[in-house]
């Protein structure tokens, strides 16, 4: 095999081996020194191109052992808007919404400092527990301006899209999202919610969502297990 970035070629043939199911989920693959009969490379290739791997969450290693296949993780790209309905449904995956509260508040300086909406300002509160494929996997909180959706409180929200829901009742779309992600340690709520101890270490993921008028709608923090997703920009 000749040419550049060798190691990303080979990490993609590997990549469309899994994705085509020739290795599932606890098959360990092939040897290094296999590897590198089979592409006709040198050993630091074929680790640069296994730790691509590793590093997308697609394998992992076991010490004395080798490489193998993880659990699919999904992937998101932050730079589109995708409903988390949609995008688990692209990737084949199932999953069930718990409604854990509902409450009108009023926006603090916290919200104001990160949307811009004002202190004070009536917000629905909603927050969901997503479990996908039976493991309870994120929690979904939304801040939603309450002018836009009057009773919101009174609409059933139990394994319905939350975008498909307002589209519905209110006629309102989301068109963009500007996200933001950063890795966190759970506290004690979410080590409740997602069985995980505390300290342990989730993504969260903030978004400001607007509407086809460019209006700021919604304000969403969700909190995900790091081991399910793989982002990319």
């Amino acid at each position: 095999m000749n040419g550049v970035n060798q190691d990303a070629i080979i990490a993609d043939e590997i990549r469309l081996l899994i994705d085509e199911g020739f290795y599932q989920q606890g098959d360990k693959l092939p040897s290094e020194l296999e590897l590198c009969k089979k592409y006709n490379v040198q050993k630091m290739t074929i680790r640069s191109s296994l730790q691509i791997l590793k590093d997308e969450g697609i394998i992992k290693a076991k010490k004395n052992s080798g490489h193998y296949v993880e659990r699919k993780r999904i992937k998101r790209n932050i730079r589109f808007f995708s409903s988390t309905k949609d995008l688990l449904e692209k990737n084949g995956l199932s999953s069930e919404v718990e409604i854990i509260s509902i409450n009108l508040i009023q926006a603090t300086k916290e919200i104001f400092e990160k949307t811009g909406i004002y202190v004070g300002q009536n917000l629905y509160c909603l927050n969901r527990l997503r479990t996908i494929e039976g493991k309870k996997a994120m929690i979904e909180k939304s801040f939603l301006i309450a002018d836009y959706f009057p009773e919101l409180d009174k609409i059933e929200f139990i394994n319905n899209s939350l975008y498909e829901t307002i589209k519905k009742h209110y006629g309102i779309q989301i068109d963009r999202s500007e996200s933001e992600l950063y890795v966190s340690e759970a506290g004690k709520e979410e080590s409740d919610l997602l069985d995980i101890d505390e300290k342990f270490q989730v993504v969260k993921e903030c978004s400001l969502n607007y509407d086809y008028e460019n209006r700021l709608v919604e304000y969403s923090v969700n909190t995900m297990l790091m081991e399910l997703y793989y982002f990319e920009r």
